[in-house]
């Protein structure tokens, strides 16, 4: 975490979990869209903020878990449009505002809350032998940050967190905390004394909203002035621990901008703003129009990051989806259920390829996790490829299952006992302390969708798009932009292939991904007693892994 003094302290976590539009050329086929020759405002409307942004003598603008979302969110179906700027747009709105912030004499700090690895091809979709985020870091170092902070996913892999310290660090120039630093010091153009702790912790197994307080209670022992919190998980979300604090989340994936604003030194008062992170709302904002929002160094930028995706073939086409298969926002199983494209279709099919177990009935079982982001209609690249499956697993198989004792492991994994109850519980803490944070954005969809009630989303519509709609414990209305709450749909913890039609005695095979191995083991062993399976009754199933099954569905069906 990160803290700043003696006008503010900002803590920031260290180690945690987990668009188109301007007067400069812009790949959009990087995505599967046309190439355009003038970026105007994304081809369907985008609704604009409705009020203007509350300035204090001391701001700050915050991103956080942006995880290779540089070119933006580039597909038609809403929320996306929403968050369709780039790193160049943003980078040109940081320039306005910081000229905006020196007309207004006050200070305003730009922050970062890292996890920059691991999310789409810009960051994932390097060739052998490259480091992951590597390229695309190149980029977010050349934009102004004040504060930046390591995330989790900078410490999963050496050769990330080697590359971070060695390649990314040195390009901030003292403004970060890197692996190991416990603080920086710096003096804003006001004048303002900075220092910014960074806090290392054995953070596996903590609870959620735990370690907080102990922290913040020892900082304020010491130091009792405001403090700036920025915080993670992928949601929008706001808390005060005392009337001179404020703990903001800015969302994930390049979607939300935070703005934390402080009214004066003496009345110690703070508001918040979440803004949606496209051109429309930046212009609103700056005052700018499409034909001076621009700037030189915004457009480098823009320009980098669409031949970055060139030379990584982001945009070769696996084939063309004939609708959006969403995670959460379609029911499962449905047709419109991304995880029943996946499990019900697009498992067994890559795994059947060159696999002379084919001819074996099968039943196919994997973890809903498995899937990181929706997957819309229109052609389906390699980009879409590695943002909505990245996961390398591999399958594995138990040949000469009985359909009827097959058949029950599914359910009995999804309704797990007292003691299989504890032990998903435990993995789900686990999950938490490695800064796994999808439970709780999910949760966090879940509300959003109660609020909104049965009926209320349609009757309160009107002409607002689909997007977040935030509550949090801070005072006032936090979103920039009104929006209506996007549906939500809960899924099971694992989801299975339809069954094969066999009589109950058959023999099958049963493929598992080899994530859930153990857990699938105990639950096999626990509906039969003629035999008691073990790792050595495990065999691989397929050299595929899971991330390749989409591509080689699409290249198969959606052509």
């Amino acid at each position: 975490m990160f803290m700043i003094l003696p006008a503010a302290i900002l803590l920031g976590l260290a180690l945690r979990g987990a668009a188109c539009t301007g007067d400069h050329l812009h790949a959009r086929d990087t995505y599967g869209h046309e190439h355009l020759g003038k970026r105007e405002y994304p081809q369907v409307p985008i609704t604009p903020p409705y009020r203007p942004l509350v300035w204090g003598d001391f701001n700050v603008i915050h991103t956080t878990d942006t995880h290779g979302w540089l070119l933006g969110h580039q597909k038609l179906t809403f929320p996306e449009p929403d968050y369709s700027g780039d790193l160049g747009d943003f980078a040109s709105f940081v320039t306005h505002m910081k000229k905006i912030a020196i007309e207004k004499d006050v200070d305003l700090l730009l922050v970062d809350s890292g996890d920059v690895h691991d999310g789409t091809g810009l960051s994932d979709g390097y060739p052998p032998g490259g480091v992951d985020a590597h390229e695309s870091n190149k980029f977010l170092e050349r934009l102004p940050y004040d504060v930046m902070t390591i995330g989790n996913h900078e410490l999963y892999i050496y050769a990330d967190t080697y590359d971070m310290y060695t390649n990314f660090v040195p390009y901030l120039d003292g403004r970060s905390v890197p692996v190991g630093n416990r603080y920086t010091k710096f003096t804003t153009r006001k004048g303002r004394r900075i220092t910014s702790l960074g806090v290392l912790y054995d953070f596996t197994g903590n609870d959620v909203n735990t370690d907080w307080p102990t922290v913040f209670d020892a900082v304020r022992a010491v130091h009792p002035s405001d403090a700036h919190l920025n915080l993670w998980s992928h949601i929008r979300d706001c808390q005060q621990y005392d009337g001179r604090s404020m703990a903001l989340e800015s969302g994930r994936y390049m979607e939300t901008i935070g703005m934390l604003p402080r009214a004066t030194p003496t009345t110690f008062l703070f508001t918040r703003r979440y803004l949606d992170q496209n051109r429309v709302t930046y212009e609103y904002h700056t005052q700018m129009s499409n034909q001076t929002f621009d700037t030189a160094y915004g457009r480098s930028i823009t320009d980098g990051l669409q031949e970055l995706a060139v030379n990584f073939d982001l945009s070769y086409l696996y084939g063309t989806a004939p609708q959006d298969y969403t995670i959460n926002q379609n029911p499962y199983p449905s047709n419109g259920s991304l995880l029943s494209l996946f499990i019900a279709d697009a498992i067994p099919y890559a795994l059947s390829i060159n696999n002379t177990r084919d001819s074996i009935p099968a039943i196919f079982i994997t973890n809903s996790g498995s899937q990181r982001f929706n997957v819309f209609q229109g052609p389906f690249t390699k980009n879409d490829q590695l943002t909505a499956s990245p996961f390398t697993d591999s399958f594995l198989y138990i040949p000469n299952i009985t359909f009827s004792i097959a058949n029950q492991v599914l359910p009995a994994l999804n309704n797990a006992g007292a003691s299989e109850k504890r032990k998903r519980d435990e993995v789900e803490k686990e999950l938490w302390g490695r800064g796994i944070v999808d439970t709780r954005y999910r949760s966090w969809l879940e509300e959003m969708d109660r609020r909104a009630g049965m009926g209320r989303r349609e009757a309160t519509a009107g002409n607002l798009t689909l997007g977040y709609v935030t509550v949090d414990s801070c005072p006032g209305a936090g979103d920039d932009t009104l929006h209506m709450a996007l549906p939500y749909y809960s899924v099971p913890d694992f989801i299975g292939s339809n069954p094969p039609n066999v009589t109950d005695d058959t023999p099958i095979d049963l493929v598992f991904v080899d994530f859930i191995e153990a857990q699938l083991l105990g639950i096999l062993n626990g509906l039969q007693n003629a035999e008691n399976y073990t790792t050595a009754d495990v065999s691989l199933y397929s050299p595929t892994l899971s991330n390749a099954a989409l591509g080689l569905y699409a290249q198969a069906e959606w052509n």
